[in-house]
């Protein structure tokens, strides 16, 4: 499914290396960040104690600015328009989603129906063996 070389591996391991300790901090305010910084940071070798206390401080500030977010929206906004507002961004999450499916499935069959057309004019400009 992913095909990544592994120089773009290595160059990878190596800024996130870099930067490790921001990345692990500031990875809890960003979804695909949050998700690969403790898989990266370990490729990186990046020492378990600073991981856990990098972790720990981002996922403490990520928690009180959302807790205080939400408070403080939810003292100026009504119920209702946070509703309306949620049902509106899932529905266009929902569309964005269906839209990326759509454009995979396209690509991939333009793709498909271009390796076929040149698999059929190679096969066409190979002369007969005997």
């Amino acid at each position: 499914m992913f095909r990544i070389r592994e120089d773009q591996l290595i160059s990878v391991r190596d800024q996130f290396s870099q930067n490790a300790a921001r990345a692990v901090f500031l990875g809890r305010f960003v979804a695909l960040l949050r998700i690969f910084a403790g898989p990266l940071a370990g490729i990186a070798r990046m020492p378990y104690g600073e991981f856990f206390a990098c972790n720990l401080a981002g996922a403490a500030v990520w928690a009180s600015v959302m807790v205080s977010l939400s408070y403080f929206i939810g003292q100026v906004v009504p119920l209702e328009q946070l509703i309306a507002w949620t049902a509106q961004l899932g529905i266009l999450a929902l569309l964005g989603v269906a839209a990326w499916i759509g454009r995979t499935i396209w690509l991939d069959s333009r793709i498909r129906r271009s390796n076929e057309t040149l698999s059929e004019e190679a096969a066409c400009e190979t002369p007969p063996s005997h």
